[in-house]
C-alpha cells in the first residue's frame, strides 16, 4: 500500500500533531519565553504607575526607583507616602489650582497673565485660603486694572453692556421696516 492511500486513525492524528507542536516548541520555545516575560514586564510597569498615580508618586519618580516585583513596590509606596502626602498638603499640585480659583473669584480676565505675575514663592497655602495673595492681587490692580473685570455695587463681576445711540435716520428706516438703500 502506497502512503498517499493510507488511512490514519484518531490515534496517528493525535501523535503527528504533538510530536509537530513540541518540535514548534522546541524550535521557538526561547522567543515564547521572551515574549511571555516582556508582557509581563510591560503589566508590572502598567500596574506601577496605577499605584504611583493613586499614591500621589510621579511617573519619573516611580521610573527613577528599582521596582521589580509587587513586594519592592509596596516597600517603595510605603516609604514615599509621608513624602507624598506632605507635597499634597503643601499644595505643590493644590496650590496651582488654589491659585486658579481665587484668582477666578477675584474677576480676573486672564489668569495665565496674572499668575505670571504673582510671586508664588512669597504664597503659602492653609487650608483653602493662600496666605500673601490677596495683597499682592492688590498690588497688580492698581498697577494694571484691566487685567480685572468691574465689579458693580452688588459684587457681580462684568462689564456693562456697551452702549450706542442710533442716529434719527437709522430708528426711522427700523420703525418702518425699511432697509438702508
Amino acid at each position: 500500500m502506497s502512503d498517499q492511500n493510507r488511512t490514519f486513525t484518531q490515534a496517528d492524528v493525535d501523535s503527528i500533531v504533538l510530536q509537530r507542536l513540541s518540535e514548534d516548541r522546541r524550535r521557538h520555545g526561547a522567543e515564547l519565553e521572551q515574549r511571555e516575560k516582556d508582557l509581563q514586564a510591560r503589566e508590572f510597569k502598567f500596574k506601577l504607575h496605577e499605584q504611583a498615580h493613586a499614591n500621589g508618586l510621579t511617573k519619573d519618580l516611580v521610573d527613577a526607583l528599582n521596582i521589580t516585583d509587587d513586594e519592592s513596590m509596596k516597600k517603595a509606596f510605603d516609604a514615599l507616602k509621608p513624602y507624598a502626602d506632605a507635597a499634597k498638603g503643601s499644595g505643590v499640585g493644590g496650590m496651582d489650582s488654589a491659585i486658579s480659583n481665587a484668582l477666578t473669584a477675584a474677576g480676573v480676565r486672564n489668569i495665565k497673565a496674572v499668575k505670571a505675575l504673582l510671586d508664588t514663592g512669597k504664597l503659602s497655602l492653609d487650608g483653602e485660603n493662600i496666605i500673601g495673595l490677596k495683597e499682592q492681587l492688590d498690588g497688580i490692580r492698581r498697577a494694571d486694572a484691566y487685567l480685572f473685570t468691574e465689579r458693580d455695587s452688588d459684587g457681580q463681576g462684568g462689564n456693562p453692556p456697551p452702549t450706542f445711540e442710533l442716529s434719527e435716520d437709522v430708528q426711522t428706516r427700523a420703525a418702518f421696516g425699511l432697509k438702508k438703500g
